[in-house]
């Protein structure tokens, strides 16, 4: 089950490095953190 976990959080941190480095990229948009 922690690997699992371990799995999930490492999906969710790559989402927010993706979605961080297009926030700087493209124009600035409100951040949604919020799931």
């Amino acid at each position: 089950i922690q690997c699992h976990i371990r799995q999930q959080q490492q999906a969710f941190h790559q989402q927010l490095l993706s979605c961080l480095s297009q926030t700087r990229a493209g124009p600035p948009r409100p951040l949604q953190l919020e799931v």
